[in-house]
C-alpha cells in the first residue's frame, strides 16, 4: 500500500488502515509485512533468500530430554479445566464436532463455514501411531461444555 495522499481524511485512513494492519505495514528491514499476533510467536520466520527444506522443516525448539520438560499443566482461569479427550468415544468426538462447526468460519465473511463430519473428524485425527494426549480440550468447569480443541 502506498497511501492515500495527504489530505487530512486520506492521513486518517492511512491510520486506520494502518492500525488494523490492512495496508502500509511493513517491515522496513525485510520488506516482509509486520503481524501484531503472529510475529510474537515462536515460529520460523522464512527468508527466500536463506530458506532451505532443512531450516523450514525443523524444531523451533531442540528436544528436551523428558525430565526437564514442565510435569504440571498450566493453570487455567477461574470456570475453566482441562480435558483430556477421547475421538473414539462418539459423545466426546461430537462435542469436538459442535465446537468446530458452530464456533470456526473460513472466510472473514462467514459465508463457507466449516462442516466436516464426525468420521472425517475421526480419521483427521487418528493417523496411524497417534498419540491421544495430543488431544486436549478445556471445559467450563460449571457446566462441563467443551469451549476449545488443542490437537
Amino acid at each position: 500500500c502506498t497511501g492515500t495522499g495527504g489530505t487530512a481524511a486520506n492521513l486518517i485512513a492511512d491510520n486506520a488502515l494502518e492500525t488494523l494492519n490492512l495496508g502500509g505495514n511493513n517491515d522496513n528491514n525485510s520488506g516482509r509485512k509486520k503481524h501484531a499476533f503472529w510475529d510474537t510467536q515462536p515460529m520460523f520466520l522464512e527468508n527466500p533468500t536463506t530458506a532451505t527444506s532443512s531450516n523450514i522443516h525443523a524444531p523451533l525448539i531442540p528436544n528436551k530430554p523428558k525430565s526437564e520438560l514442565r510435569q504440571d499443566p498450566y493453570n487455567m482461569p477461574k470456570g475453566f479445566v482441562w480435558s483430556d479427550l477421547d475421538i473414539k468415544d462418539e459423545t466426546q468426538l461430537n462435542q469436538i464436532y459442535d465446537l468446530l462447526t458452530h464456533n470456526y468460519v473460513e472466510d472473514d465473511d462467514c459465508m463457507f463455514r466449516f462442516d466436516y463430519s464426525t468420521d472425517f473428524l475421526k480419521w483427521a485425527l487418528s493417523p496411524p501411531n497417534y498419540t491421544t494426549s495430543f488431544h486436549l480440550g478445556v471445559r467450563s468447569s460449571k457446566s462441563n461444555k467443551l469451549v476449545a480443541f488443542i490437537s
